[in-house]
């Protein structure tokens, strides 16, 4: 399909954190004159000041759909912006979070990948931007930079979630679950490449993802919340725990590439930062998944092989 027959939704949630979200809204409506998206924001109860102003640009914008929603979890207002999303009957289906930007032209590339290489998924490589330079922010950047530096297609273990589908591909994957609050992005592409879908990767400065204000504190409380609720996925998904273990930062190929140990050599205060944030990350998930909560995902993992 050449992309300028093709029809695009972009899908998000949104909650508070009112500037970047009006950023996130509009970069998302102007990322293509070519195809002119429509956008869906489910707002998750957000305060009245990020409320309103998506309602100004709702009046101004017949391409931008708000729905506004009873503040639940993250999974739910996502889910039900990708649903309505789908009720417009697009070929092709993006979901952002909102505290990124897209590129000019990021649509197009997406959709030349998809009809270069048949791909019915692309993850879209995410360039991490901050205002901020404390070192918990800086080291935050920087693993997000080495996580996201790899040039290797995508494989059995990889961790990237893939953001852009065709819809058609997107059914097939089962797409999100919105009872799943942590490791919940990656199941569709988990899902997709197990039933033989190929997910391609788009390099370059095409989303940008705002990584804020980071303190360590604070963000071992974020993850600490997602550990405590990972059982739910790995329970709920075939080899669920098996495909996070997989997963898990030190078996990660990306680290050991060589653009990374380079990355590591030039800036060795901000690799020591990172594999700290990661020991304390790993001690939390252990702490908060705790011996029941494993013990239900492998049993979960359990049945699924004696029903094969």
């Amino acid at each position: 399909m050449h992309s300028e027959h093709a029809s695009v939704v972009i899908a998000m949630s949104t909650f508070n954190d009112t500037e970047r979200t009006i950023r996130a809204v509009q970069s998302a409506l102007g990322c293509s004159k070519l195809l002119q998206p429509r956008v869906v924001a489910v707002d998750d109860g957000s305060e009245p000041q990020t409320v309103l102003a998506l309602r100004r640009i709702a009046l101004d914008e017949p391409r931008f759909t708000l729905v506004e929603a009873e503040h639940r979890e993250r999974g739910w207002a996502r889910f039900d912006a990708i649903q309505v999303a789908l009720k417009l009957n697009p070929d092709f289906l993006l979901f952002i979070d909102a505290d990124m930007q897209l590129a000019s032209g990021a649509l197009e590339q997406c959709i030349s990948l998809c009809a270069d290489t048949g791909a019915g998924a692309i993850v879209i490589q995410e360039t991490p931007i901050s205002d901020h330079r404390n070192f918990a922010t800086r080291v935050k950047v920087f693993e997000r930079e080495v996580v996201n530096s790899t040039e290797q297609p995508i494989t059995d273990d990889s961790i990237e979630a893939a953001r852009f589908w065709s819809v058609e591909a997107y059914r097939v994957s089962g797409g999100l679950s919105p009872h799943q609050t942590a490791f919940e992005e990656i199941q569709p592409t988990i899902r997709y490449r197990r039933l033989g879908g190929l997910v391609a990767r788009l390099g370059g400065r095409w989303l940008l993802h705002d990584e804020k204000h980071v303190r360590f504190r604070e963000l071992l409380m974020k993850k600490s919340g997602y550990f405590a609720a990972m059982d739910k996925t790995t329970a709920s998904e075939k080899g669920g725990v098996w495909e996070a273990a997989r997963r898990w930062y030190p078996f990660r190929r990306v680290y050991y590439e060589p653009q990374n140990l380079r990355r590591y050599v030039d800036k060795p205060a901000l690799a020591a930062g990172m594999l700290t944030m990661y020991g304390a990350l790993t001690v939390s998930a252990v702490a908060n998944l705790g011996w029941a909560g494993l013990s239900r995902a492998m049993a979960a993992d359990r049945e699924d092989a004696d029903r094969e």
